[in-house]
C-alpha cells in the first residue's frame, strides 16, 4: 500500500489550475479521470469527505497514491452498515489525512490496512531534505472555496522548494487563487502554468 508522502519532501514548485464545469459527481469523476494520465501526478490529494466519491474512478486512471482529507465523521452516527459503506466508497484511497486525533483513531479502527495521519490545522511546513524517492507532482482536487482553503495549498507551495502542484477545480475563490499565483510568480521567479 502506498504511503502518503510528506508535502515538505516534494521537489518542484508549480501550480496549474484546470477548470472543470461538470457539476455531477459521476461526470466530474469521469472528466477528471480522463485528465489524470496527461497530468502524471505523483500524488492525488482530495481535500474533503465529499471527494471520496471521486476516488474509485480516479484510481482507474492513475497509479499515484490518492490521499483523502477527512474533516468530518466518515458517516453519520447510528447509520447501519456505515463503516462498510465508507470502506466501499473509499476503496480507491491509498491513505487518509484526518483533521484531528479522534477522526484519526476512528479511521485507523475502520481501515487498519491503510495509513492514516493527522493533518493539523493550520499546516506548517518545516524544512527537511527532499526525499528523492518521492515524486514532486501533487494533484489537488476540490472546490476553490474558503472551507477548502486553496490559498493554503499555494502557501505550502511557496515554502516547499521543488513542489509541483496542479489544482483541479472551480469556485468562488478562483480569482484569489489566480492573484496569489501571479504574486508568487513575481516574487519567487518560478515557472507556473495556469489553464
Amino acid at each position: 500500500m502506498n504511503a502518503i508522502p510528506e508535502l515538505s519532501a516534494l521537489t518542484d514548485r508549480t501550480l496549474l489550475i484546470v477548470e472543470d464545469d461538470k457539476p455531477f459527481m459521476d461526470r466530474l469523476a469521469r472528466a477528471m479521470a480522463r485528465r489524470l494520465p496527461a497530468l502524471k501526478p505523483d500524488l492525488v490529494f482530495l481535500p474533503g469527505n465529499f471527494h471520496a466519491l471521486l476516488s474509485n474512478r480516479l484510481r482507474t486512471a492513475t497509479h499515484a497514491p490518492i490521499a483523502l482529507k477527512i474533516s468530518n465523521p466518515p458517516f453519520p452516527a447510528g447509520l447501519p452498515l456505515g463503516a462498510f459503506g465508507f470502506r466501499w466508497v473509499t476503496r480507491g484511497v491509498s491513505g487518509f489525512a484526518a483533521m484531528n486525533g479522534g477522526l484519526m483513531r476512528q479511521l485507523q479502527a475502520m481501515m487498519p490496512d491503510r495509513p492514516v495521519v493527522t493533518l493539523h490545522d493550520p499546516v506548517y511546513v518545516r524544512p527537511v531534505p527532499p526525499d528523492r524517492r518521492l515524486g514532486n507532482h501533487i494533484l489537488w482536487i476540490g472546490r476553490l472555496e474558503p472551507q477548502k482553503d486553496p490559498l493554503l495549498a499555494l502557501e505550502v507551495m511557496a515554502q516547499a522548494p521543488g513542489l509541483c502542484l496542479t489544482m483541479l477545480g472551480e469556485g468562488g475563490m478562483r480569482r484569489d487563487v489566480e492573484e496569489r499565483l501571479r504574486q508568487l510568480r513575481r516574487s519567487e521567479e518560478h515557472t507556473s502554468e495556469l489553464q
